[in-house]
């Protein structure tokens, strides 16, 4: 209570231009200004250009430096006091002397209650920095004062997260799988990954999973943000960059990030800021807030980047791609990799009929190794067992020049996720690619590959490296220095080297 009176009666000076004739008036005046001049540079942030906005900025800089002695304690009712302060808007007469303040503030798509919390949240951020910034107040108070701030912050953000007055938070995340199959080391790791350690504050994480196409990047990602979407009541994002998606072009990081901004309130014309600016306006709106944003299927770092929010952000960031994302700069990343054998057999049985006698694990896992483990072709193959003997699969599968040759419906997803990864290699990459497929073993090194490219064993270990930031060689060794092309492309690079 006594940090409630200490940071009310602060803030009510701050709002007030007539602060008395005492002792240190002309400082606080000054400190008052101050405040006014970064709370209206926090609310045109949130504002769309234009003469009608910086009416409102003009208004909202007379209003709070109106007399505010009278107002009811700012901790005790926040939005109520604001609202006294700010209600005069409404009826006053703007620049053209015609429209009014709620006039333009349907222009603008906003009403007095978001104008309300627009301003309101950036007086508490913009006084937080000045009482933090007076010396010798004692560490309790800042800490306690901190702690203040979030808590009023987090009750106003629910008249800002949906916009135009709208309340809740916006979710649009992806449903988590019905069943999920495996993933629990992975899932585990996800959960440790995400919790800031103690001391570092609440600063944002973002995460990074990363692995060959198919392998089931997205379903982790949904079953985990299922998970943890309760720590995050600010809001839940879902966007899909298609950045290798069979048949779609990648997404801009332009058009996302419009995307995002519309969602969160913003009027449509957002769409004609550039980049930079829809960026600031991103990372201004994310600023104290909780959010889970998830980034699916993301092409490259610099597409992400921009997305990312700053250091007062308290959100959590999760990335997947079938690329390394190392320019990123996080090292919370995990490796998404084929299903274990008991995993792939688990998968395959929820295709079984449920007739009849069940087949025992051997031609299951028989199966699962044909798919080479790899979660699209299990999905792909699975069906077949509704009407197919486990056992006429296997031998379908082995007949043919390649297991999944033939097989429409599971050959078809699973070369396009192979050839849209090799369409975004660059030229040597993808020459690289074609040279793996005309190795004779079933796997290799870089002395191996060296010998038979004739090049230096360094070159043949820096083109490996490059491959296996797109996820495109799998390790088969523990010290990772033998790698293969997994079983179910190899058939395709194999065609790529004979053209």
């Amino acid at each position: 209570m006594v940090l409630e009176i200490f940071v009310g009666l602060f803030v009510e000076q701050m709002l007030s231009a007539g602060l008395g004739q005492g002792r240190g008036a002309l400082t606080k005046r000054r400190e008052a200004n101050a405040l006014v001049d970064e709370t209206m540079a926090r609310v045109r942030e949130e504002l769309p250009e234009g003469p009608d906005a910086n009416s409102i900025i003009d208004a909202l800089s007379r209003q709070l430096r109106a007399p505010a002695a009278d107002l009811p304690h700012l901790p005790a009712q926040p939005l109520e006091a604001l609202r006294l302060q700010l209600e005069p808007l409404l009826v006053q007469p703007f620049t053209d002397g015609r429209d009014t303040g709620a006039q333009i503030l349907d222009r603008l798509g906003l009403d007095l209650d978001r104008l309300v919390a627009m301003t309101h949240s950036a007086l508490l951020a913009s006084a937080r920095q000045l009482v933090l910034e007076q010396g010798g107040l004692p560490e309790f108070v800042r800490q306690g004062f901190e702690q203040w701030v979030r808590d009023q912050l987090a009750e106003i953000r629910r008249h800002l997260v949906a916009g135009n007055g709208a309340s809740g938070a916006v979710d649009t995340l992806v449903g988590p799988p019905e069943l999920m199959v495996g993933r629990q080391e992975e899932l585990a790791r996800l959960e440790q990954l995400s919790v800031q350690p103690e001391g570092t504050g609440g600063s944002s994480v973002v995460l990074t999973l990363h692995g060959m196409g198919g392998v089931g990047k997205t379903t982790l990602a949904s079953a985990f943000a299922a998970r943890i979407s309760e720590r995050f009541p600010d809001g839940r994002l879902w966007v899909d960059f298609h950045g290798f998606t069979p048949g779609e072009e990648p997404r801009s990081t332009d058009d996302v990030l419009a995307g995002l901004l519309r969602q969160v309130g913003h009027p449509p014309d957002v769409q004609t800021r550039n980049l930079a600016e829809k960026s600031e306006l991103w990372r201004a709106w994310l600023a104290d807030r909780a959010v889970l944003l998830v980034l699916d299927n993301a092409l490259s770092e610099h597409r992400v980047e921009p997305l990312l929010p700053g250091a007062s952000s308290r959100s959590l960031v999760l990335v997947t791609s079938r690329k390394r994302l190392d320019g990123l700069g996080t090292r919370r990343s995990v490796d998404v990799d084929t299903f274990s054998t008991a995993a792939a057999i688990s998968l395959l049985r929820r295709y079984l009929p449920d007739h009849g006698e069940h087949p025992s694990d051997e031609p299951l896992t028989e199966i699962s190794e044909l798919c080479g483990h790899l979660p699209l072709a299990l999905c792909a193959v699975g069906p077949l067992l509704d009407t197919v003997q486990p056992a006429d699969l296997i031998d379908r599968m082995h007949r043919a020049a390649y297991p999944l040759q033939d097989l429409d419906d599971a050959e078809r997803p699973v070369r396009a996720a192979f050839e849209v990864s090799y369409q975004h290699l660059g030229h040597r990459q993808q020459q690289s690619m074609r040279l793996c497929g005309a190795h004779p073993g079933p796997d290799f090194d870089a002395a191996s590959l060296a010998a038979l490219w004739g090049i230096q064993r360094s070159d043949a270990a820096v083109r490996i490296a490059e491959l296996r930031k797109y996820s495109l060689l799998v390790t088969v060794d523990h010290v990772g220095r033998r790698f293969a092309v997994h079983d179910l492309f190899l058939p395709y690079v194999r065609e790529l080297a004979a053209v």
